[in-house]
């Protein structure tokens, strides 16, 4: 089970135990997140109505040049980070029927529940070849620290109920058989499955909770079982693979929190870190702690630093780094660092824009003559003063940008200096 904390906990002390307000994000039965969803179809026939972004991976006596290539992440359709299908079959081949000999599997069943309008079984099959016929396929560039699930079908149109297919997964660690309770047989890594009239009964292989190899890989083979009618029998005729998260019971994750910046004297922050647990277990424990790393001051963390969702407070500006760490229920634990950056005002930003402008001075124009104490006394001396507006002027058009500042202007020339024609300009100086 994935648990996400985001703020507002009542915890005790690290090693004790806490009740938490929780938010379960789930798939497959609420059980695991999904990362990426994939889907291929194991022959697309000319027309047929597949979606776009599943892939077309294949083996059979009329191509083995499209056997091997990276899935697809069928939301976004990218290829970055997705593994690495590969097919491959025995020397008996595999043949490719004519006529239309697939089906799509009926409304209401599983294999319509997660193929529909994505992979089009109706078009033609891969089927069957001399016995002794099999095909591999095999899945490289899994994460091993996760989980996936494996779900794959096989429809012929007509019924053929002595034509059985065995499918096996091999090189996996660990898996769950989850196929369709109505198929001919199951046991922890087998399925047999008859795809004559599957269309009806819309029966799936299924295989959750793989965690592949060390090396991140596992294989599915399809085969006749021995008792098959002369090794007549289907290979898939398309596939989901679904990456969902975490195996086993992990160490938190956390993610310290994004925070804007504040300005002096706003010297307190609300903390609302994110905080990830799988807790297999749902023993619903986590334990956690702030602390300070790094600061030209101190920070205090109000009401405790035990807790998610502290007010943190600054003492005088600057840059801080903190530090969360979260502990699970095994004492594994998980951290994340933030850096909060508590600025120094800018003397003459009544308005709290981050420029000084006219709208500042219109600010300090109200106040002018305002005792000690009022907001634009800035040096904090007398009143609201020529010393003050000074202040301002140094920092005048801060944060506006470049910007074009007329020094002098003449507005009157019939006075003053002549140039050597005897004529008094107009003129305007202009400052950048």
């Amino acid at each position: 089970m994935i648990i996400s904390f985001r703020t507002s906990w009542l915890i005790q002390h690290k090693n004790l135990a806490f009740f938490v307000v929780i938010l379960f994000f789930g798939l497959a039965g609420g059980s695991t997140r999904a990362e990426w969803v994939a889907y291929n179809d194991n022959f697309r026939g000319t027309g047929d109505s597949t979606a776009v972004n599943a892939t077309g991976w294949t083996i059979h006596n009329n191509d083995s040049s499209h056997s091997t290539g990276r899935l697809k992440n069928f939301e976004t359709a990218s290829e970055a980070g997705m593994p690495t299908v590969t097919f491959t079959m025995g020397n008996a081949g595999l043949r490719v029927s004519s006529g239309g000999a697939g089906d799509n599997p009926s409304p209401g069943t599983e294999a319509y529940e997660i193929f529909n309008n994505i992979v089009d079984f109706g078009t033609n099959v891969v089927y069957y070849s001399d016995p002794g016929w099999w095909v591999e396929i095999e899945f490289t560039g899994l994460d091993p620290a996760k989980q996936y699930s494996f779900v794959g079908t096989a429809i012929r149109s007509s019924n053929y109920p002595n034509r059985i297919s065995l499918f096996t997964i091999t090189g996996a660690v660990s898996y769950v058989n989850n196929s369709s309770d109505g198929i001919v047989e199951r046991s922890e890594n087998e399925s047999k499955l008859i795809a004559g009239d599957n269309s009806i009964t819309g029966f799936v292989i299924r295989w959750d909770e793989i965690v592949p190899s060390a090396g991140g890989s596992f294989k599915i083979r399809a085969e006749a079982t021995p008792e098959s009618d002369d090794g007549k029998a289907y290979p898939f005729g398309g596939f989901m693979l679904e990456e969902l998260g975490k195996a086993g019971n992990r160490s938190p994750e956390v993610d310290a929190g994004d925070y804007d910046s504040l300005t002096w004297p706003n010297n307190s922050l609300q903390l609302s870190p994110v905080i990830e647990d799988d807790d297999p277990c749902d023993v619903g424990i986590l334990t956690m702690e702030w602390t300070q790393l790094s600061g030209p001051g101190t920070v205090i963390f109000e009401p405790s630093d035990e807790i998610a969702d502290p007010c943190a407070i600054f003492s005088e500006p600057g840059d801080y780094e903190l530090w969360l760490q979260v502990w699970d229920e095994l004492d594994q634990v998980g951290s994340g660092t933030v850096l909060i950056t508590v600025l120094l005002p800018l003397l003459g930003d009544f308005n709290a824009d981050n420029k000084v402008n006219w709208r500042d001075v219109v600010i300090f124009a109200a106040q002018w003559l305002d005792p000690q104490g009022s907001p634009a006394n800035l040096n904090a001396r007398d009143s609201v003063n020529m010393a003050d507006f000074a202040i301002l002027a140094e920092n005048w058009h801060v944060g506006e940008g470049a910007i074009l500042v007329i020094n002098e202007l003449l507005a009157r020339n019939d006075l003053g200096i002549t140039d050597p024609q005897g004529q008094r300009d107009d003129w305007i100086e202009i400052y950048n």
